[in-house]
């Protein structure tokens, strides 16, 4: 469940006094997944349904494991836990064990309420759930949790009996019972309770275990996310969190907008304060958290306020690498670290700075990934420059993996190169064929080249791999869209809906194809579930307007279709101004109208003949 490229945080715990082994914070570019591994030996090939037969003729535990390609934890299990002779000896003698990769079975994961991996769900009699757990496993804590199973206790009991003994005593010990028992509350469903140990939790981590403040603004403000998406309800208990820590703790109040989807209060209060020197402690309180965010916006000269010292930033980074590396043998975030600062150089017109980067990161660590990382971060903040192209040029002639290829076809679009990209793309797809995130690269650029036909091909394909995930229907439907197949797209994009009812993208590309068809009232209905589910969306709010205008409802039409303007003027490439031309039309206000219409030329709308 990787479509958009983002900052993971993930932390392994090695023996949860509250211990951590090591964070790990990995910048996931140009399609999220490493590529598809073999399962470990110990699982099983059957599908679930014939697993759960199986484990029902044999008398056995059934051990399902929701995974990810792109999942650095899941991964460290299969190299290490699913590894160990112990593990592999109980499971083999007392459970039936599989595999989930939940991109390939969206519909599954969501049925079973999945929202991080890796999860693992242990069934007795083949159908009812025992237990679940979340999050890496050693092997003692995986064989401990299993017995217990087995033998009836689930997690929640054994970490209910682990607060009895430690309640009130305070220290690690009481957070570490807390907090695993908000865990497994979480895991099992029980979230009204899983709320109450969080809220503790957080409140009282700094206090008892200020070693872990770290781990309290990033893994557990990921789970307190968790909790909120599935468990509404606890939102009004984090809301009041958020406000009263904006007077007291600014990373507390920025963790807290994250957690709560407000990272928009966040920016307001950046802006108004990213160039006063008297907030300058303030800001360097928060920058950690504040950063990345600005970055994923796509706001890298903002993020550039944060990098003072460039040259002793990018040292940390490679020092704290390199850290890493003795830890986990084949994790190395530098590159990346080393191309998203000199990205926010270049982009707040640093380019002094920004080429000192440049040479130092080369001199501590001289390689292709290194050459790759300076090239598409500085792409990705829109910096295309001589120097850029000509780094291009050196990295363009090495050898690299698939993950190599994808970066610089993605290098070669912000450049228009498109001939280029596409001979990236068709090596990385050689190297590595049942990766799909070539493939919707692929894609993407051969509907830009009007290429439908191969666009399709390339839909189509990545459909076979994953035949379960509503966005390559929601791909496929679009270009069927562009083929002006109607009947088809509307075909996908409800098979899309169905597998994921609660992405916004789906109803309101069937909300256009109902537009096409002159089905104006249905239109109208797909785009309002669409805004429903976000009520903040340009082209849910757009395509509402240009519906209830074709059903005489002028009035609700002028609304939407200027809300979305005041939203961005650019974001639906001018249909929204030429609608709401219409509507002035037909409100009898033609200067309007006519200033609508030309804001629509230039942004290139061109409307469909009738």
């Amino acid at each position: 469940m990787c479509n958009v490229p983002e900052c993971l945080l993930f932390a392994f715990e090695k023996s949860m006094k509250i211990r951590i082994r090591y964070f790990i914070a990995l910048a996931l570019t140009i399609g999220c997944n490493t590529g598809a591994l073999a399962h470990p030996a110990l699982f099983s090939d059957l599908t679930l349904a014939e697993a759960k037969a199986q484990a029902k003729q044999e008398g056995k535990l059934l051990l399902v494991d929701f995974t990810a390609s792109w999942c650095p934890p899941c991964g460290e299990m299969d190299k290490t836990t699913w590894q160990d002779p112990k593990v592999v000896n109980w499971i083999r003698n007392n459970a039936i064990a599989v595999q989930i990769d939940v991109d390939k079975e969206q519909n599954l994961a969501r049925e079973m309420s999945i929202v991080a991996m890796p999860s693992l769900v242990v069934f007795k009699d083949s159908a009812n759930e025992a237990d679940r757990t979340l999050g890496f496993q050693d092997s003692d804590e995986l064989l401990n949790w299993l017995k217990a199973v087995k033998s009836g206790v689930t997690a929640v009991d054994r970490m209910q009996k682990e607060l009895n003994v430690a309640k009130g005593k305070g220290g690690s010990d009481e957070m570490e019972a807390r907090y695993e028992l908000a865990r497994a509350q979480l895991a099992s469903g029980r979230y009204e309770d899983a709320r109450d140990n969080f809220i503790w939790v957080w409140q009282n981590m700094a206090k008892l275990t200020p070693e872990l403040a770290g781990v309290r603004l990033t893994f557990l403000a990921s789970e307190i996310s968790d909790l909120i998406a599935k468990y509404p309800s606890a939102r009004t208990s984090f809301v009041k969190l958020r406000d009263e820590a904006q007077t007291r703790n600014l990373a507390d109040w920025v963790t807290l907008n994250q957690i709560l989807g407000d990272d928009q209060a966040s920016f307001e209060w950046f802006d108004k304060v990213k160039h006063d020197p008297a907030q300058s402690s303030k800001l360097k309180d928060v920058a950690f958290k504040l950063e990345p965010l600005l970055i994923r916006s796509g706001r890298w000269a903002d993020a550039a306020v944060f990098i003072k010292d460039p040259l002793v930033v990018l040292k940390h980074k490679f020092d704290f690498a390199q850290e890493m590396a003795k830890e986990t043998g084949d994790v190395n975030p530098f590159p990346e670290d080393a191309g998203r600062i000199y990205a926010c150089l270049l982009a707040a017109g640093r380019n002094s700075e920004a080429d000192k980067v440049a040479a130092e990161s080369l001199k501590l660590e001289n390689t292709t990934e290194v050459k790759e990382a300076l090239v598409f971060y500085a792409a990705s903040a829109g910096q295309i420059t001589p120097t850029l192209k000509a780094r291009l040029d050196e990295v363009d002639s090495t050898k690299t993996d698939a993950s190599g290829y994808q970066k610089r076809a993605a290098v070669y679009l912000k450049l228009k190169a498109f001939d280029q990209a596409l001979a990236n793309l068709d090596k990385a797809i050689e190297l590595s064929p049942s990766e799909p995130a070539s493939y919707d690269t692929r894609e993407s650029v051969y509907c830009q080249l009007k290429q439908f036909d191969r666009a399709l091909s390339d839909a189509n394909h990545v459909i076979s791999i994953y035949p379960k995930s509503a966005r390559s229907y929601v791909s496929r439907g679009f270009i069927y869209m562009k083929q002006k197949d109607d009947a088809r797209a509307l075909a996908d994009f409800e098979e899309a809906i169905r597998l994921n009812p609660n992405e916004p993208l789906s109803h309101i590309n069937e909300s256009a194809v109902y537009m096409r068809m002159g089905k104006y009232q249905l239109a109208f209905d797909a785009a309002e579930r669409a805004v429903k589910l976000d009520p903040n969306n340009a082209g849910g709010i757009c395509n509402r307007g240009e519906a209830a205008f074709k059903l005489g409802r002028c009035d609700d039409a002028l609304a939407d279709l200027s809300r979305s303007i005041e939203m961005g003027k650019t974001l639906c490439g001018g249909e929204n101004f030429y609608y709401r031309s219409k509507v002035y039309e037909a409100l009898g206000k033609a200067e309007l109208a006519k200033q609508d219409q030309e804001t629509a030329s230039k942004l290139g709308f061109v409307a469909d003949a009738p």
